[in-house]
């Protein structure tokens, strides 16, 4: 196996085509959307210009809880100052049912919450200036909002990558209590951090469960690479399956919803990047468990960009542009920029892992960017789509389609437990031109589409 870091460039001609119309928000442009209330007008075109240009650092502190839904856009200044106020009250009754815990109790949650907890904190973003040094009051702080958040929500409790997501908003917001409730937000409205809500997915999923499964246990930060070592270890002929261990007040707790996420990515390189998705099926089921993957959704690329370029990550999936899913896009966009390598030199799966987890703080984020909202762009222009990525533009309002655009959908046959396609999807008969060219083995083309305007 060969190393090398490449330094690829995205043609003008494959960008979307109002990739350069948009800049920064700015304080002037901030102020522009909100009216003499303090109320926030005309919320898609702010996300839009979010999803392009990305928000200023100077007023991202103000902007991120509208973005985490602490706020609601229709909140006037007044009613903002009052959600605070009572929210603080709540944050401090959290804390005080944490603080007022009986001795058993204590020790139940110091075992299976806090000694985690406190490991973790000490060593999350301490570069940063905001976290720096000894005894700093906001490794405290955050540490408090982690706690407090696994006694809000017993039934997630902690997981070890947590710190990771608090640290830069407690750095950006400032307040402790408003960081709590922004993460409160995050991890209960956005699927950045969390699995796919569809139905029919979970469907699919029952065959795959974790008692008829085999195991191979990966924890949050064990991936090879920036920061982290290697703890995957299967035995010799066991598939693997990614398991997602977080701790609560009852102990660890293991979670196989990562698996939807993981159909609808499968179904991207399956379309946008051909080559690639049938070298994962020579694989065999190791290959599709994509665990290269893993550490970029589940600490939403943190450990793979530098901190400038994955908070601007971070604000394009916040913005839920036309789709709720663009984190899905930009592990493609990834994939179709620097996985070349895997393809050329048949990296098997755990050369694969090395291979991405190499590539950590040497990827170019804004080309990342760019490239995934040029495929978000490209999807929106498909005359069909598979029944199995029907909903991947389905929760963020008005979604990615309009009545014009909508495009055909075609099952894909795989529907458990139901005789028709739940989607309305049809199964396209082959014509008799494409009957002949599979006899005669047409050439697989590289990419699932090509870029159309």
């Amino acid at each position: 196996m060969q190393f090398s870091i490449r330094r690829p460039k995205l043609p003008s001609s494959e960008t979307h085509p109002e990739e350069s119309m948009y800049k920064r928000l700015g304080v002037s442009a901030w102020l522009n959307h909100l009216n003499e209330l303090g109320q926030v007008e005309e919320e898609y075109k702010l996300r839009k210009a979010i999803f392009f240009g990305g928000i200023d650092v100077s007023i991202r502190g103000e902007v991120w809880p509208f973005l985490l839904r602490y706020y609601s856009h229709e909140s006037t200044s007044e009613e903002r100052e009052a959600l605070r106020l009572q929210k603080r009250k709540e944050y401090s009754e959290i804390q005080q049912k944490r603080l007022s815990m009986t001795p058993e109790e204590h020790r139940a949650f110091w075992r299976n919450v806090q000694f985690t907890v406190d490991k973790d904190v000490v060593r999350t973003d301490r570069n940063n200036q905001f976290f720096r040094g000894e005894d700093n009051p906001n490794v405290e702080s955050m540490r408090r909002i982690l706690l407090n958040y696994a006694v809000y929500n017993p039934a997630v409790g902690y997981s070890q990558g947590m710190s990771d997501l608090v640290a830069p908003i407690l750095a950006e917001v400032l307040d402790e209590s408003d960081t709590f409730w922004c993460f409160v937000g995050l991890m209960q409205n956005t699927i950045f951090v969390s699995s796919p809500r569809d139905e029919d997915m979970e469907k699919q999923l029952e065959e795959w469960t974790w008692e008829t499964a085999p195991k191979c246990a990966l924890r949050v930060g064990s991936l090879p690479g920036h920061g982290a070592a290697a703890s995957v270890l299967p035995r010799p002929g066991t598939t693997l399956c990614l398991t997602l261990d977080h701790t609560t007040a009852s102990g660890t707790v293991r979670s196989g919803r990562n698996w939807q996420r993981q159909l609808y990515l499968r179904e991207l390189l399956r379309l946008t990047h051909v080559r690639f998705y049938q070298h994962l099926v020579s694989l065999g089921e190791d290959g599709l468990q994509m665990l290269f993957c893993h550490r970029w959704l589940l600490l939403c690329f943190k450990r793979e960009f530098p901190e400038a370029e994955a908070l601007r990550i971070w604000e394009a999936c916040w913005a839920h542009y036309q789709t709720d899913y663009f984190h899905l896009f930009i592990c493609v966009a990834i994939v179709a920029i620097y996985g070349d390598d895997v393809i050329e030199q048949q990296l098997a799966t755990d050369q694969m892992l090395l291979h991405f987890g190499n590539l950590a703080m040497h990827m170019n984020g804004e080309l990342v960017l760019r490239k995934a909202r040029s495929l978000l762009y490209q999807f929106r222009l498909l005359p069909r789509i598979p029944c199995s990525l029907h909903d991947l533009c389905k929760l963020c309002g008005s979604g990615m389609w309009d009545s014009g655009s909508m495009p055909a959908v075609e099952c894909t046959g795989h529907h458990p437990g139901s005789e028709s396609c739940p989607y309305g999807g049809t199964v396209e008969m082959p014509s008799p031109k494409s009957l002949r060219e599979g006899k005669k083995g047409p050439k697989t083309p590289q990419d699932g589409f090509g870029f159309r305007r």
